[in-house]
């Protein structure tokens, strides 16, 4: 019965949001659109300040961990902060 509870060996017995992977990707379109900003409209430090800005990278750490928080509250806080 606490078998269950054991340690996982094999990436294919977790659930597909438990699997960590490592993309970098988001992280890239936020450097790219930040450096942008920074050039076409002249620095605005309220871009990283922002509600939504810190629900995104929050979001991302915490989908280092366990990749469901990335796709629940960063993916979308990362659409509202791209369309703003």
């Amino acid at each position: 019965m606490f078998g269950v509870f054991g340690n996982i060996v094999v990436n294919s017995q977790l659930e597909r949001n438990c699997i960590r992977r490592r993309r970098a990707s988001a992280v890239l379109v936020v450097v790219a659109l930040l450096f942008w900003r920074k050039i076409s409209f002249g620095w605005n430090p309220r871009a990283v300040l922002n509600p939504i800005f810190m629900m995104m990278a929050l979001g991302w750490l915490l989908g280092l961990k366990m990749q469901r928080f990335w796709w629940d509250w960063g993916t979308p806080a990362f659409i509202v902060w791209v369309r703003a």
